[in-house]
């Protein structure tokens, strides 16, 4: 018991910081309107197999198509503060377009354990061919410190990613039906939140109504990597 009540001390010491920091970072000045966007998910999953490659077909609806490959990835066991747990990691690629002509490309690897989901990858588009944005995620599997913290940036402007409950959409009035504890990812720049996307039961993106055409192209494929 000795041994185990340090791991924990020493867990919590760790994780101190990042609660401090997650909760600057979930200061919003203006939440999401009652006629944010609504865009619907819908996967196709494949249990075909290709170069050891699997394909899922998404439709966000009425927005536009894309694919998501998953590559087989590797486990490898991880030891952190005298803790040791099995780790998963696989690459992952998205080709997304819109009905507009807009089209984007993630390219990233995610880690999973029963701890943590990290993810990283780059995002371009053809709106922004010389640029080149970096998306980072920490997602808690334990659901016990809600340090979830993100950031999509390209070096000049950056939109943090943090974990929200229901009361944070309220404004939403179709959302009035679901669970109170039902979990959504928020993007949020400058205090003002783009959009958010639930990643539990049946996937939905809502978006800011007037958001230019280069960041809600951003944010939907950054929010398809999260909902997948």
């Amino acid at each position: 018991m000795t041994t185990l009540f340090k791991r924990t001390f020493l867990f919590i010491l760790f994780l101190i910081p990042i609660c401090l920091f997650a909760q600057n970072d979930s200061i919003v000045n203006e939440k999401l309107p009652a006629n944010a966007e609504k865009l619907e998910l819908i996967f196709k999953y494949s249990s075909i197999t290709l170069l050891n490659t699997n394909t899922t077909k998404v439709t966000v609806n009425p927005y536009g198509d894309g694919k998501i490959k998953k590559k087989s990835g590797s486990q490898s066991t991880t030891k952190v503060l005298g803790i040791t747990y099995v780790e998963s990691k696989y690459k992952f690629l998205i080709d997304f377009s819109n009905v507009y002509n807009g089209s984007s490309n993630l390219t990233g690897t995610k880690k999973t354990s029963d701890v943590l989901e990290t993810t990283e990858a780059t995002i371009t588009t053809n709106l922004e061919t010389s640029k080149t944005w970096n998306f980072y995620l920490k997602i808690d599997k334990i659901d016990f410190f809600n340090l979830d913290k993100g950031r999509l940036t390209d070096g000049e402007r950056t939109i943090k990613i943090i974990r929200s409950k229901i009361i944070r959409l309220q404004n939403i009035e179709e959302l009035s039906d679901l669970n109170p504890e039902t979990l959504f990812y928020e993007f949020i720049e400058d205090g003002v939140s783009l959009g958010a996307v639930t990643f539990e039961g049946q996937s939905t993106i809502w978006l800011k109504p007037d958001l230019d055409e280069t960041t809600k192209l951003l944010v939907c494929t950054a929010m398809l990597s999260i909902a997948s």
